[in-house]
């Protein structure tokens, strides 16, 4: 049995990268089985994130869906994105490439522009680039490269890493079991997206975690970090994953 607030804390995240294969990369600390008591695996995870975004158009039924997968997503990927969203009810499935999306958004918001445009998406798991011609409204993509394996989750793994866990050394970390750990990792991971997200805005920021939200150490002692942050000594952490993006 698996309370709400154990859902909601301990989900599965970031299983993107994992399209198209049996297991997650990181089993949480609970497996949920679906109807059939099967394991829940990255193809199902993704019907249940169509299925909430079909819920939310609530005016009119339809059955047609347009899928938006990563430029260098193997074939055994883009199958299994499919049958994602034949699992969430769509009978007829188009894929479009990341970029060739983005690139339909930018035309339909500027009409009338014509040449070649690069597309640069770094997003949570994945980075494609592209280079898009158009031509009086017919839009051919050129040419695509990008890294199935780079992305913002890997920035804040980073952050983590390199400076969230160090904070930590005068907590007992080490005698907790792998769950425990696991579990720890995640809390973590929240604030660095946190921070992240604030020190995009700001140059710096005062945190203090919420009371209880980081859990207790082997000792029992209540784990917390209170610190003044800056983007200044975050930037380090960032640099390695874009410049590979650029190269």
């Amino acid at each position: 049995y698996v309370t709400h607030e154990e859902l909601s804390e301990n989900p599965h995240i970031e299983f993107k990268r994992r399209m198209g294969l049996d297991t997650l990369e990181n089993s949480p600390q609970f497996t949920m089985p679906n109807g059939e008591g099967e394991e829940l695996n990255p193809e199902i995870l993704s019907a249940e994130v169509i299925k909430y975004l079909k819920q939310r158009v609530n005016d009119e039924v339809f059955s047609a869906v347009a899928v938006t997968v990563p430029a260098l997503f193997e074939p055994s990927q883009v199958e299994a994105t499919k049958r994602a969203a034949k699992m969430a009810g769509f009978d007829q499935i188009e894929i479009l490439m990341e970029p060739v999306a983005a690139s339909f958004c930018y035309a339909a918001a500027n009409p009338g522009q014509s040449g070649k445009w690069l597309v640069f998406d770094f997003g949570g798991g994945t980075f494609d680039s592209s280079i898009v011609e158009v031509d009086g409204g017919v839009m051919k993509v050129v040419s695509s490269e990008g890294d199935n394996m780079l992305g913002g989750k890997d920035l804040d793994n980073s952050i983590v890493e390199e400076i969230l866990m160090p904070l930590l050394k005068d907590y007992n970390i080490s005698a907790l079991d792998e769950t425990k750990k696991e579990l720890l990792f995640k809390r973590i991971k929240k604030v660095a997206d946190k921070l992240k997200i604030k020190l995009s805005y700001n140059t710096e920021d005062d945190f203090l975690s919420d009371l209880g939200s980081l859990g207790d150490d082997a000792d029992g002692k209540e784990i917390e970090i209170e610190k003044i942050f800056t983007r200044e000594e975050f930037d380090p952490c960032y640099t390695p994953h874009i410049q590979k993006s650029i190269d």
